[in-house]
């Protein structure tokens, strides 16, 4: 009878230990590990600071947008595990992403109000521009003085413009660099504008057709109000310089 060969115990071992794979979150994969905490960390800030400050105007969007950093830890939870249970729950992780990309996309184009596109930093940019920085926009609005309102409707207008705007002296109360940056804002509107202004600085840049209301009715000058001065022959009654 011829002995059974014996396999060696720690031969055996060794051959299932060079077959598992290798944990991800060891050389290049580190990167990816670190990439996806960074998503983690950036989506659950952001979606902190608009859960606690703006809820009410856009819920669903905002709840998503926690959904959404939920689901990048749990991905790098699977990834800093590595072997295939943390590889599939990445794996999982990412498809849900993707679908979710995906669904966000097509319902913001059903419905655009639940998914407003304006970011905190734009918003606080805008304010800025019209003379409201940092904590300057925690302020409310029955502690501002009457041109720090009239900029505050501004700001709101041109957050989300109509396609026809009615501007009535619209650069009173306003300060020079205040005036040039609603200027820059308008002259990039794409709706219609219908202003009433004695600041030929800001007709001059503007405007593209002039109303003038005379005695014997109304008479329409082409061009803007440099236009209108050489048609007519005169300033328009009142109007100021560029103060």
């Amino acid at each position: 009878m011829k002995p059974k060969p014996i396999r060696s115990r720690s031969s055996s071992l060794g051959s299932r230990t060079s077959s598992a794979p290798r944990a991800i979150n060891t050389g290049p994969g580190r990167v990816l590990v670190g990439l996806y905490a960074l998503f983690a960390l950036s989506a659950g800030a952001r979606a902190g600071v608009q859960i606690a400050t703006q809820f009410d105007e856009a819920p669903l969007a905002y709840l998503l947008s926690a959904l959404a950093a939920v689901i990048y830890l749990v991905a790098t939870i699977g990834l800093v595990r590595g072997g295939r249970g943390g590889r599939r729950l990445a794996m999982v992780c990412c498809t849900i992403e993707l679908i979710g990309v995906l669904a966000v996309g097509t319902a913001s184009l059903v419905d655009p109000a639940a998914f407003p596109h304006a970011t905190v930093g734009s918003l606080r940019t805008l304010a800025a521009a019209f003379g409201f920085p940092g904590d300057d926009t925690a302020k409310r609005c029955r502690l501002l003085s009457g041109g720090e309102k009239v900029r505050l409707v501004m700001a709101r207008m041109l957050y989300d413009p109509p396609n026809f705007l009615v501007l009535d002296e619209p650069t009173n109360h306003l300060d020079l660099a205040t005036k040039e940056m609603l200027i820059g804002a308008l002259a990039d509107y794409e709706g219609t504008l219908l202003l009433v202004s004695h600041d030929r600085r800001f007709l001059s840049a503007l405007t593209n057709r002039v109303l003038e209301l005379e005695a014997d009715g109304p008479r329409v000058y082409p061009g803007g109000y440099a236009e209108y001065v050489v048609a007519s022959g005169h300033e328009a009654p009142g109007m100021r310089g560029p103060t």
